[in-house]
């Protein structure tokens, strides 16, 4: 269903630590951040456009005095749900489509808000008083304890079709995507610094993913070692498969933040945004500016050969205990685990005995490059050289415009017609010719030049901004 007029609602919610502007001249963008700079602010392929309207928050313990303590504890991580879920309450009409992205414990804020939204509904904003002890009975749900559950249940059921305060009918197709990078187990919180209470209340009532989600991408970290950085995997059940909904898990080089982004060499996390910007357009559900995607990488090594960092290097979270991933080792229907081909540019593949029966040349559980994919592989250059690494069989180059449709190829000879590249932004600018449906190219540039706004009252965009949101525009 839908209506003339419609939008759509995009929350992306950052790491810990981690926010939307350089600090000190020195660009640690993740890619929460780097994707709300590259969607849209309107859909121009179609008539009417479609609004694309933006929601960023920044992540647990990224400034003020909380840092550390938010950080190390999770501290917080309950206003951040309600604050990403009370966003779309305030602004959510039927027929409208919400996409939720998120890095590390936003993706938890991420798809809480979606099993939220999923499972019990989008409350009537007069109800957003009860949020805490609401998420709470949600919470208490997936305890073990049957009164508990109870409890919760008979609580929820006034939220519930037929109740007094029942949440707003959604029509099928609301819920369009959930993207997220490493979602990580006990929201990555080490034993040690994480209270008893946080591991009660927080973490999923379960992992399978929830039946109105059409589509689900998920980026996983192969080199993640801290134990307390366990991936939380989807688990999709059968008939949801066969209903055709889409659930992508993907393996790729690195550890948690060369998934997520967020280190100053940035090549492994390169990879892993245009992934899920390629998958995006593959079922055209947002306009995103392919030009500013493909300018982000600055490469000094071929595509894929960058080591992962070593997350227990430095820093209070090296106290994490040592671990390794469990990796597929065969196909499973449920979590739908692939490995990305950039995989195979490891110096490390013929050594590590992890990979060596999973990666063959014919292996089921190898993905294939999507065309976005292709065209950043082909461009790939080294102090503007093009890398050696060729494009593989089965990897027809072809464009691709910011809403997913695929154009002619055209030439990438910076000296003939339909192409461009301007200095200092990038080695891949101007790859692609400049389409209309490109639209703005978001920048968020340092908190100076945005007008942030906060209390509940309405934006010169006409949306609600509830407390303590990030909700930014240009000054």
């Amino acid at each position: 269903m839908s209506r003339t007029g419609f939008k759509r609602l995009v929350v992306l919610c950052d790491g810990t630590w981690k926010e939307s502007y350089d600090k000190n001249g020195i660009d640690e963008s993740t890619n929460v951040t780097r994707l709300t700079r590259a969607i849209d602010a309107e859909d121009k392929s179609v008539s009417p456009h479609i609004p694309q309207i933006i929601f960023y928050q920044s992540g647990l313990g990224s400034s003020g005095a909380d840092k550390l303590l938010a950080g190390a504890t999770g501290f917080g991580i309950v206003e951040k749900i309600k604050d990403a879920y009370e966003f779309l309450v305030q602004n959510w009409l039927p027929g409208d489509e919400i996409f939720l992205f998120g890095f590390s414990r936003g993706a938890y804020t991420a798809r809480m808000v979606g099993t939220l939204i999923g499972d019990v509904g989008i409350l009537e904003p007069a109800a957003m008083d009860e949020f805490n002890d609401f998420f709470e009975a949600y919470q208490n749900l997936g305890k073990e304890d049957p009164e508990e559950k109870v409890k919760a249940e008979e609580y929820l059921s006034v939220y519930r079709p037929g109740g007094s305060k029942a949440t707003r009918p959604m029509p099928k197709g609301t819920l369009k995507c959930i993207g997220v990078w490493d979602t990580v187990g006990a929201l990555g919180i080490p034993g040690f610094t994480n209270p008893v209470s946080n591991h009660k209340l927080l973490g999923f009532v379960d992992t399978k993913l929830g039946k109105r989600v059409e589509y689900a991408f998920h980026a996983l970290a192969i080199d993640e070692t801290r134990k307390d950085f366990l991936p939380t995997k989807w688990h999709q059940p059968e008939e949801q498969r066969k209903d055709g909904q889409v659930m992508k898990q993907v393996w790729f080089s690195g550890a948690h933040s060369d998934i997520g982004g967020g280190y100053i060499d940035h090549e492994l996390s390169d990879i892993t945004l245009v992934w899920m910007v390629a998958s995006i357009l593959e079922h055209k559900l947002l306009s995103v500016n392919v030009d500013y995607v493909l300018s982000i990488p600055s490469p000094k090594l071929p595509w894929g050969e960058l080591k992962p960092h070593d997350p227990r290097s430095k820093g209070w979270m090296a106290l994490s205990a040592a671990t390794v991933r469990p990796l597929p080792e065969k196909f499973n229907e449920s979590t739908q685990e692939l490995y990305h081909p950039s995989v195979y540019a490891r110096k490390d593949l013929d050594h590590n005995k992890i990979f060596r029966h999973a990666l063959s040349e014919e292996s089921s559980l190898v993905t294939k490059l999507l065309p976005l994919e292709i065209e950043l592989k082909s461009q790939w250059s080294i102090d503007g050289k093009k890398s050696s690494q060729a494009v593989t069989v089965n990897e027809s180059v072809q464009e691709v415009t910011g809403n997913g449709t695929q154009l002619k190829k055209t030439s990438t000879n910076e000296n003939e017609p339909g192409t461009s590249k301007k200095s200092g932004e990038g080695p891949n600018r101007g790859r692609f010719k400049r389409r209309s449906t490109f639209g703005r190219l978001t920048s968020l540039r340092p908190k100076s030049g945005f007008t942030a706004r906060s209390g509940t009252r309405r934006t010169s965009f006409g949306f609600k901004s509830a407390h303590s949101w990030n909700f930014w525009q240009t000054s």
